[in-house]
């Protein structure tokens, strides 16, 4: 029903988890879940744009889909690109690496891709 008004679905930022310390100890005063993010959410991240590329083909959707998740490494962008995202988001990766798209696109996976502004 809201197919028509949607411009591009973005996913994931973070998955919603018990943490505890190596004793099984509260970490976080009154809070026994936190939203988790970084590597340990990689594969929630590659999984979510696998899904949602796939009902954007089966039922002929026109949105962008941007694939955010864990990804922090360029091979982590390529991985989400393969899977059917149009764009990737790194928060995590790019908080510890800032050059990390440059990364990837002098790996000259970005060549493929033309400049907004072109």
């Amino acid at each position: 029903a809201n197919a028509p008004f949607v411009q591009g679905i973005v996913g994931i930022n973070s998955v919603k988890l018990p943490v505890v310390g190596p004793e099984g100890e509260e970490v976080l005063p009154g809070r026994a879940e936190s939203g988790i993010c970084g590597a340990g959410i990689w594969l929630c991240g590659l999984d979510f744009v696998r899904k949602v590329a796939e009902i954007r083909r089966r039922e002929r959707y026109n949105f962008v889909l941007v694939g955010v998740g864990g990804v922090m490494t360029p091979e982590d962008i390529q991985a989400h690109l393969a899977q059917g995202a149009d764009a990737v988001q790194s928060c995590t990766g790019a908080m510890w690496d800032p050059y990390l798209a440059q990364a990837w696109h002098d790996r000259g996976a970005g060549s493929r891709m033309s400049h907004p502004c072109e």
